[in-house]
């Protein structure tokens, strides 16, 4: 029997697909939190295994609280806010109720090797995440997403940074983006001011911001 202000811990281990490890978040007590964030925000396909650990006040079951760690291998991951499908995804996702992090997570975007941060939580009715990538990439896969005709024209490879800052309420959306890129190992035949050497120590900075209706670079 429970006396009056017990508490009920339980520490479990399982392995499942995402999508049943989002289902049963989002038909439990903790749908507002976690179980949205892993329906909607962070979506995750595959096998994958969790170690959860469940604090329920049992005079107050509305205030159980949930935390754990998530491991991923080769998993394909979805962050529909910014169109972002990640494939081959090697790391840990750790969460303390909606607070979501994971660090040097290794995956694939377009098909090129990124290495990816992630910090996100519930702040002032929106959620709101950071997302830092980094990334050396060999162009020439990257022109059929621009121009064919680019690879006639340019060759090499960039090493690039991001930065994007995400906020996402019940109605809007919005985010800011910063991408560096290092070109000293991209030679270019376009026209000037386009045009670049081999080994020519030049960079390119980004910036874009934006919402529901319109962005700005």
């Amino acid at each position: 029997l429970f006396i009056a202000g017990a508490d009920l811990i339980i520490e479990a281990t399982a392995t499942g697909s995402g999508d049943d490890v989002s289902k049963l978040l989002t038909n439990s007590s903790l749908s507002d939190g976690l179980g949205k964030i892993l329906s909607k925000d962070i979506i995750v396909s595959n096998d994958l295994t969790t170690r959860l650990s469940l604090y329920i006040p049992l005079d107050a079951p509305q205030q159980t609280s949930a935390s754990g760690i998530v491991t991923l291998v080769d998993n394909f991951v979805q962050i529909p806010s910014l169109l972002i499908d990640l494939e081959n995804v090697d790391g840990r996702i750790t969460f303390d109720n909606d607070n979501v992090t994971f660090s040097a997570l290794q995956a694939n975007l377009l098909g090129q090797a990124i290495v990816a941060d992630f910090n996100g939580a519930n702040i002032n009715n929106e959620y709101r995440f950071d997302v830092s990538v980094d990334g050396n990439w060999d162009l020439k896969p990257l022109f059929p997403f621009v121009s064919d005709e680019l690879g006639d024209y340019v060759n090499g490879r960039a090493t690039w940074s991001s930065a994007i800052n995400v906020a996402i309420g019940k109605e809007d959306f919005s985010y800011m983006a910063t991408l560096f890129t290092k070109l000293d190992e991209v030679s270019s035949r376009l026209p000037a001011p386009f045009d670049k050497k081999q080994g020519d120590n030049k960079t390119i900075k980004l910036n874009a911001s934006g919402n529901t209706q319109a962005s700005t670079i």
